[in-house]
């Protein structure tokens, strides 16, 4: 009887004619000699099998497991995020409304004292009080123009306070108290004014230009000059 050997691997197998006939007169093949030998070792590929799967299954739970750490992490950052946002935007409103609230408070504060300057000013009128009354009505023109009322009946009444008193064209101003005595120099533009601040004071009534001061007259009470404009009389008492 003959006798073969067939080597597979690292494994040599003895091929006689009885195994032949066993397996139909036929070489056993690779895949016979691998599952043959898979079924010999199924323990130990089975194991390491298992163990295989076991740390996949690790390292994609612990991927996984950080994914979601990263992405709960990233929900939380946006959420804290549109929180202090929200409650910038709340502050900023209640800021906001407040600051209407103050504008609208003081608005009508400065209303109230324009209407209240307009009675004061129209009461003073009455009394003959005029030039008073003038400055409260101006008062009162000026604050209702800067909160955007219409000025009318401030504009009437000072209307009414220039023509019971028009205002002055020129304004001479130099004397502590009040001025008693006032002539015109014949064939001049100057005037000479007497006041009880114990002065004479000559102007240029064109511009209003204080030409010369003299001290130590007195209290005048009047002040008379000549026609001519050569002898002046004050009145000192």
């Amino acid at each position: 009887m003959s006798t073969n050997l067939v080597a597979v691997g690292k494994d040599v197998y003895i091929v006689t004619p009885d195994f032949l006939e066993r397996v139909g007169e036929k070489a056993p093949t690779l895949a016979y000699l691998t599952a043959k030998r898979f079924r010999r070792h199924w323990p130990v590929l089975a194991a390491a099998t298992g163990m295989l799967l076991l740390l996949i299954g690790m390292t994609v739970t612990t991927a996984a497991a950080v994914a979601l750490l990263l992405t709960g992490m990233a929900i939380f950052s946006y959420l804290r995020v549109v929180a202090q946002r929200t409650i910038a935007e709340r502050e900023r409103s209640i800021a906001e409304h407040q600051r209407g609230i103050a504008e609208q408070q003081t608005r009508n504060s400065q209303l109230s004292l324009a209407h209240a300057r307009l009675s004061e000013g129209e009461g003073l009128l009455s009394l003959g009080r005029v030039r008073e009354g003038k400055q409260r009505l101006e008062e009162a023109h000026r604050m209702l123009g800067e909160q955007g009322e219409q000025t009318f009946v401030a504009n009437l009444l000072l209307w009414c306070a220039h023509h019971e008193s028009p205002p002055p064209l020129l304004e001479l101003n130099g004397h502590f108290g009040p001025v008693r005595g006032v002539a015109s120099l014949p064939g001049t533009h100057q005037l000479l004014t007497g006041g009880r601040d114990g002065t004479l004071r000559l102007w240029d009534y064109r511009d209003g230009r204080l030409l010369r001061v003299i001290e130590n007259v007195g209290p005048l009470n009047r002040l008379t000059l000549s026609s001519d404009g050569v002898m002046l009389a004050p009145v000192v008492w």
